[in-house]
């Protein structure tokens, strides 16, 4: 089982990490065979904000798994012990141990295949990678980099969609910030830097749609399965869905 913690300067003042999502052994075999029918038989898949790694590490490792060696793990801050964390032991869906997918001390292990220190935007520009995956984007939007990069044919987010915990309404995913925040949150301002600007009322057309790009529907089945087994923070009950997911865009 992988186990997603967030740890980053931004969130100093929180003295105990947060846990943002578990997966299984499954969520990465899934995963694996969702960027492989996205990257191609030789295509590289780059993961930009990959923490110690260790995702990167159990797709690279996984017996016989579709991308097994063409992952590469790039992080700003690797090394330093900021962000996130994959450990722990494959888990099948039974809750059994299943054989080690990792090695580790548990969830918070040490770095197993250290990540290349590159920001997302140097390590897009220096291995053109035909698929970028993030987990768990900062609440930020990096993906306009990625589309403006001719090498990617398709980005892959993991983590809250629409308006949570990663990337911004507008940019990232394509909602304008009072659709996301309105009525239901009159008694709770979100953070700006959550939220992000309103675009202009003129402005129909999302910044990915602009740029030639569309985003594909939750229900397909590659990427239904990849969100199958991932649980986050904000998941009660998987039966009234997850808002932890895989989401993909691809080029046009």
């Amino acid at each position: 089982m992988c186990a997603r913690f967030l740890h980053h300067p931004q969130h100093a003042p929180c003295s105990r990490r947060v846990l943002l999502w578990l997966c299984r052994r499954e969520s990465v075999g899934s995963l694996g065979n969702l960027l492989h029918e996205l990257a191609g038989p030789a295509g590289t898949v780059l993961e930009v904000g990959a923490g110690n790694g260790r995702l990167a590490h159990f797709l690279n490792q996984a017996p016989g798994g579709p991308v097994a060696g063409r992952v590469v793990a790039t992080d700003l801050f690797a090394g330093e012990g900021f962000i996130g964390s994959f450990g722990g032991l494959g888990l099948g869906s039974d809750g059994q141990a299943a054989g080690a997918v990792g090695v580790g001390d548990g969830f918070d292990g040490g770095l197993i295949a250290a990540p290349e220190r590159l920001s997302q935007a140097e390590a897009v520009s220096r291995y053109e990678p035909r698929v970028v995956v993030s987990s768990w984007m900062p609440e930020e939007d990096w993906t306009a980099i990625w589309r403006a990069h001719p090498s990617v044919q398709a980005y892959v987010l993991l983590g809250e969609a629409d308006g949570g915990q990663s990337g911004r309404p507008w940019p990232t995913w394509g909602l304008r910030p009072s659709e996301v925040f309105g009525v239901r949150e009159e008694e709770l301002t979100p953070p700006p830097w959550l939220v992000g600007e309103e675009p202009p009322a003129d402005e129909k057309s999302p910044p990915f749609e602009v740029d030639g790009w569309r985003r594909h529907t939750a229900g397909e089945p590659l990427i239904a399965e990849s969100t199958r087994w991932m649980v986050g923070q904000g998941d009660v009950d998987h039966r009234l869905g997850n808002s932890t997911q895989a989401v993909v865009f691809t080029r046009t």
